[in-house]
């Protein structure tokens, strides 16, 4: 997904899910037109919880 998001969008901030609940974080999710959770398949039990903290930042 990263090649198509850096040939679409002019600015964009990638972050890790571990530093979803730092301080920093929630400025830029904040700013966002767009959010984007990716991750694979092995792991889309995770996805709920991502969701969780970037509500929890945005608040």
């Amino acid at each position: 997904m990263q090649s198509y998001i850096t040939d679409t969008f002019s600015h964009f901030t990638f972050i890790h899910k571990d530093e979803l609940d730092k301080d920093f974080v929630a400025d830029y999710l904040k700013m966002a037109d767009v959010i984007v959770l990716e991750t694979v398949e092995r792991n889309v039990d995770s996805v709920g919880t991502m969701a969780d903290r970037v509500i929890t930042a945005l608040q």
